[in-house]
Parts: structure tokens; C-alpha cells; sequence
């Protein structure tokens, strides 16, 4: 992930009253990613994955490094 990914995904979810504000341990997170997951019909597995960042209203290419980098051979 891209640095301040987790603090764009944590602050989404307080935003969704999902995270409590003085959360910071990395279980919290993901358990309020699951429990977003779960509200939003997607597989509930506490990873960022692409469509519970676009759900979340992140573009996945600022999290993901690797999808932010345009292809060199192209």
C-alpha cells in the first residue's frame, strides 16, 4: 500500500461510524473493514481490497503502489 493509505482508509471509516476515533491498532481497522464489508454485501475479509476502496470512495490506484504506476513497456 501507498503511504497514508491506512489513514485515508481509517478515516472513511470513522467518517461511516465504523472506527472509533482513538483507534490505532491494526485488528480495529480490520474489523471495521469487515463490518463495512459486511453492510456493503462484500466479501467480509478486512483487506482494502479495490471495490470496498471504491465503496469507501477511495480511488484504489492512491492505495495500491502498483496500479498507480503506469507500465514501462508500454
Amino acid at each position: 500500500m501507498a503511504p497514508g493509505s491506512q489513514d485515508a482508509i481509517a478515516q472513511a471509516l470513522r467518517k461511516r461510524g465504523l472506527l472509533a476515533s482513538d483507534a490505532s491498532s491494526s485488528k480495529e481497522l480490520e474489523a471495521a473493514l469487515r463490518a463495512f464489508q459486511e453492510s456493503q454485501g462484500l466479501a467480509a475479509t478486512g483487506f482494502p481490497d479495490h471495490e470496498t476502496l471504491r465503496k469507501l470512495g477511495i480511488d484504489p490506484r492512491t492505495v495500491d503502489k502498483t496500479a498507480a504506476k503506469p507500465d514501462a513497456g508500454t
